[in-house]
């Protein structure tokens, strides 16, 4: 637990920074945490939200041009989904702004999600403003139940032996980061 606190220490004031990058990759879990952490006050709830928000909004968005730039060549490599494309646009015209919607709820899919809809061509600006509305929701969410029920998090963080690793893991790329960005003061530079 020392090294956890000595890692915290040094992460103090930086929840921007911790919740975009853990929004490119989890997400769920880190965000609670961040919200015990907004309610503990080592991160502001501000700065910590709008991180979650425009990591996750950033990673949903790569995700669609990736599929839109990418998305023809692997229609032609498979066949059986340009087959598909068809009745799959059809549904997507139908369903597609509440399944944009539902990008980041959607554990486990949510990258192939995005993908697929920048796939098919998904129009853009409904994909925006759904993926952008739903991402807010996602990050006030989470880091609010981390908050509110700060306690009961700490609960389960004490009940499950990986979850403090995957929290030290997190701190010690959220320092690697820190470090390659200059944040660490009162550090020897080597000029004199």
């Amino acid at each position: 637990m020392e090294l956890l606190n000595r890692l915290l220490a040094v992460a103090h004031g930086h929840g921007f920074l911790y919740c975009f990058v853990v929004s490119l990759f989890e997400g769920e879990f880190s965000l609670i945490l961040a919200g015990v952490l907004v309610k503990e006050g080592t991160f502001r709830f501000l700065p910590s939200f709008l991180g979650a928000f425009f990591g996750a909004a950033f990673i949903y968005n790569f995700w669609y041009w990736l599929g839109r730039l990418v998305g023809e060549g692997l229609l032609e490599r498979f066949p059986k989904f340009k087959e598909k494309e068809k009745t799959v646009e059809a549904k997507l015209n139908r369903w597609g702004a509440l399944l944009a919607f539902l990008v980041p709820f959607i554990y486990g899919l949510r990258t192939a999600s995005a993908f697929f809809l920048g796939l098919f061509k998904f129009p853009f600006r409904v994909y925006a403003a759904a993926v952008t509305f739903s991402c807010a929701v996602w990050a006030f969410t989470l880091l609010s139940v981390g908050y509110f029920f700060g306690k009961e998090a700490e609960k389960l963080w004490k009940s499950h032996s990986l979850l403090p690793l995957t929290a030290v893991v997190g701190i010690i790329v959220l320092l690697v980061l820190l470090k390659a960005l200059g944040y660490f003061v009162g550090e020897d530079t080597g000029s004199s």
